[in-house]
């Protein structure tokens, strides 16, 4: 499952991408899902319930509306003051935030919500209608496919607010779901959403993707090592546009590519085969490179 108007100039990556879509029940990245598929009874006639926002105390299993520990960031994006200490230690100006969830069927998106009354209440409708974008995006179907998103605050001040959102999404008879990730961050003055080209410039960072110092903190060897020769496939100038266009605002095409600054060093989601994992998170310090 692959958003439907996604405009790849990754040749290669839709040759790799092809097998494993075979696999998963996705399409290419103008095609809509197949959700045509022979799938068991009981679970393919579905009546979906009407969708759902859940907030405040719920079962164990599903409990939203929970208050969220605020991690450290650093905040220097272009137009930004800084927001927390030389230490990284949170500051007085953060925010209290809450997560809600957006529930239909088989769907389940979280989502933030400020509680705080300084911050406007359009802030939260705009960060509630980014993160349901990709049911958008995906064409998902809600009567039939599968979607969970999780979402993690990374950093609520008075600046701004950083989110986080992975999770995977399948068609009815997908045998492997897609791993899904994108990020949020909105300048809580003017509730314009932050860019990675306000943070770094976008060719500095493909060179720095291309090279050996290039580092993926969340992935094993086996799979760094995967992603770098898959990377290696496509070229500077494919980079440097990768990352002029990445992140929100999401208007007709979504974002190939997410990023978010934590502690000082800036963190970017690259498409790679399904094979691979569907994206991996490279981590940029610019005073090391």
């Amino acid at each position: 499952m692959i958003p439907k108007k996604l405009k790849y100039s990754m040749t290669i990556t839709l040759l790799a991408l092809g097998t494993a879509c075979l696999a998963t029940g996705c399409k290419k990245k103008h095609d809509k899902i197949d959700l045509s598929g022979n799938q068991a009874a009981e679970s393919s006639v579905q009546t979906a319930p009407a969708a759902t926002t859940v907030s405040g105390e719920g079962n164990s299993e599903n409990k939203t509306g929970q208050e969220i520990t605020i991690e450290p960031a650093i905040e220097n994006a272009a137009g930004q003051s800084q927001g927390t200490s030389a230490g990284g230690s949170a500051t007085a100006s953060s925010l209290s935030v809450k997560t809600e969830t957006y529930r239909n069927g088989n769907v389940s998106v979280q989502y933030p919500v400020i509680s705080d009354s300084s911050v406007k209440a359009e802030i939260n409708a705009h960060l509630k209608e980014n993160a349901l974008s990709i049911l958008k995006a995906y064409e998902i179907d809600e009567t039939k496919d599968t979607v969970t998103i999780t979402c993690k605050v990374l950093s609520a001040t008075k600046n701004r607010i950083t989110v986080r959102y992975e999770g995977d999404c399948a068609g009815p008879d997908s045998t492997h779901p897609t791993a899904v990730f994108y990020t949020n961050t909105v300048n809580l003055s003017s509730g314009a959403d932050v860019r990675l080209s306000q943070i770094i410039d976008p060719a500095t960072l493909a060179s720095y993707v291309l090279s050996d110092d290039c580092t993926f903190p969340e992935a094993d060897a086996e799979t760094a090592a995967a992603a770098k020769e898959f990377l290696a496939s496509m070229d500077q100038a494919y980079y440097t546009n990768l990352f002029q266009h990445a992140d929100f605002p999401y208007s007709d095409t979504f974002p190939e590519c997410f990023s978010y600054e934590f502690e000082g060093s800036v963190y970017v989601s690259l498409p790679v085969a399904h094979a691979i994992g569907d994206y991996i998170l490279a981590a940029y310090t610019p005073e090391n490179k």
